[in-house]
């Protein structure tokens, strides 16, 4: 009766992901998306990255909590956006991104030249397609992949406990694969977990990181960050310049 019950589905409990278990996923969808989106950059290019985060970030999420019989709706949780919370929403990313811009600018006066390097590989990444298709490859799609991997499966493996926001700014730190991004990307993850855990919705944390990416490749398309990342080079962040970025933050 007991395998009747495990295999016919009949009177079957509720599967509940354990947090090791949400890192094998992480890891297993991470490295696959590395190795087959690098193979399929040979061919799309660019594009490649777009194709390959929607593969196995937003179709590998969804096929893991389909496969374990996840309640949908608790794992990918979808409520009807707010204006108020949107707003809000908007008034956190500012407030991080501000955060994120004084750390990024103590990182530069440290290491000047991985700053630079990691800043020039990012601009040509961004510019290498119209602006139409930065937006969708570069913002959209990972705005919604991505948070379906680490709001999504990631977040709801570790509960509500308030460590989890520690854990999952880790998770999106180690996920960009960059020495130099590390620090802003975890405290990026940090305040986009507390927005989800806050509102129980995906649907700001998606806004949240979409308006994010969207800003970078604006200003990356307009000149700022290429003509900075090469200052980066050249000369030291000036102390001025490093007071002025905690006094916004």
């Amino acid at each position: 009766p007991y395998l009747y019950e495990m295999f016919a589905g009949t009177r079957r409990k509720q599967w509940k992901m354990k947090p090791w278990q949400g890192i094998v996923v992480f890891l297993c969808l991470t490295v696959s998306f590395q190795l087959i989106g690098s193979a399929l950059f040979l061919f799309l290019g660019i594009y490649a990255n777009g194709l390959a985060e929607m593969l196995f970030f937003f179709g590998g999420s969804l096929l893991t909590a389909k496969l374990l019989k996840l309640d949908l709706q608790e794992v990918f949780p979808v409520k009807k956006p707010k204006i108020t919370s949107v707003f809000g929403s908007l008034l956190m990313w500012f407030g991080a991104y501000q955060c994120m811009t004084a750390i990024s600018m103590v990182l530069a006066a440290l290491f000047p030249q991985a700053y630079y390097t990691t800043g020039t590989s990012m601009n040509s990444f961004v510019t290498a397609l119209p602006f139409l298709g930065s937006v969708i490859v570069v913002a959209l799609i990972p705005a919604v992949s991505e948070e379906m991997l680490h709001r999504g499966i990631l977040q709801y493996t570790l509960g509500r406990k308030w460590m989890i926001l520690f854990l999952m700014g880790v998770y999106f730190g180690v996920f960009h694969l960059s020495f130099i991004r590390f620090l802003p990307m975890m405290f990026l993850g940090m305040v986009i977990a507390w927005i989800r855990q806050e509102t129980g919705s995906m649907v700001y944390p998606m806004i949240f990181h979409f308006v994010n990416n969207f800003y970078a490749l604006a200003v990356t398309f307009l000149g700022g960050l290429i003509s900075a990342g090469t200052a980066a080079q050249n000369i030291s962040v000036p102390l001025d310049l490093l007071g002025y970025s905690f006094l916004m933050a």
